[in-house]
């Protein structure tokens, strides 16, 4: 058996080995720890700046309208890592969950800065437009779109 083989084969039967299968996908427990790692290490920085996005953080005169910087770093953590395991389970991938970071400065700084909305308003808005975009992908609807765009205008 050469030695990678003998690197892949099952650590056991434990339970993750029967509920992820790593040698069934050519991986190892320690090579997907080391895998989670470094992708928590490239995302991390989310852990930060949503909150400073968000409360406004170091923004003259929009501090006090801007949320608690601790109470957003605490969810941006829950809801990341929640989310993620959740993820994992479901996939059985290694996909990792967190905030968009673009959305996340329009609501900020368009929404709530610029057209003086509540965060709880530009929020709710949030919430519609992900209503309506799922109901274009489940209807197929958004599919239909992508496919009337032109080549061209897709690579442009």
């Amino acid at each position: 058996m050469s030695e990678t083989a003998a690197r892949l084969e099952p650590e056991g039967s434990g339970l993750l080995e029967r509920r992820f299968k790593f040698a069934a996908n050519g991986t190892t427990i320690g090579r997907d720890t080391m895998a989670g790692i470094t992708t928590f290490i490239v995302m991390s920085y989310i852990i930060f700046v949503n909150p400073q996005i968000l409360s406004f953080s170091g923004v003259e005169g929009l501090e006090a309208i801007g949320l608690p910087f601790n109470q957003v770093l605490a969810a941006t953590c829950l809801v990341a890592g929640v989310m993620t395991i959740v993820m994992g389970l479901y996939t059985n991938r290694a996909y990792a969950i967190a905030p968009g970071l673009g959305l996340n400065a329009v609501v900020a700084f368009s929404l709530v800065a610029g057209e003086g909305l509540s965060f709880p308003a530009a929020m709710g808005l949030v919430v519609v437009e992900g209503i309506a975009v799922t109901i274009l992908v489940l209807t197929g609807t958004r599919e239909k779109i992508m496919d009337a765009i032109p080549l061209d205008l897709k690579k442009a």
